[in-house]
């Protein structure tokens, strides 16, 4: 019995030390990165960084954008050396959690994060030399081609 109680309080102590608040892992914080614009769909955590994907929604579906946080100062920047730097979605991205703007007034400046931009998505198809196209073209194509 003893020893049941004591497993059970090390656990809640564990528990409790070892959360984090939704949003925020070390000084990186989603409200920074999604802006009231965009949606954060994917995090993946490394040891220094912490690297999340965008999603941005397009007539046809949606594009999920790579970017990376260093966890020790909180500046976003979109990170186009990703293997899934950019990821196209046959589904419109979950709905936008709207921040109060005065917790975005505090985030930490950096490459992006005074107004986050989502790369104008630029493709070339290649099956054909044709130049590149816009996003919603894109994905028009690729919807065809399905």
């Amino acid at each position: 019995m003893a020893f049941c109680f004591f497993t059970l309080a090390v656990i809640g102590v564990l528990s409790v030390t070892s959360s984090t608040s939704a949003g925020k892992v070390g000084e990186c914080r989603t409200e920074c990165i999604e802006r009231n614009a965009y949606k954060v769909v994917r995090v993946h955590l490394k040891e220094i960084d912490v690297n999340v994907g965008l999603c941005r929604n397009v007539s046809e579906g949606a594009f999920v954008f790579a970017y990376t946080c260093d966890r020790r100062i909180g500046t976003w920047s979109h990170d186009p050396f990703a293997e899934d730097a950019v990821e196209f979605v046959g589904k419109l991205c979950p709905a936008v959690d709207m921040v109060d703007e005065k917790l975005m007034a505090d985030c930490p400046t950096g490459d992006n994060n005074t107004s986050v931009v989502v790369p104008e998505t630029k493709f070339v198809d290649e099956k054909h030399s044709e130049p590149a196209v816009n996003s919603d073209e894109f994905a028009r194509r690729l919807a065809r081609r399905r």
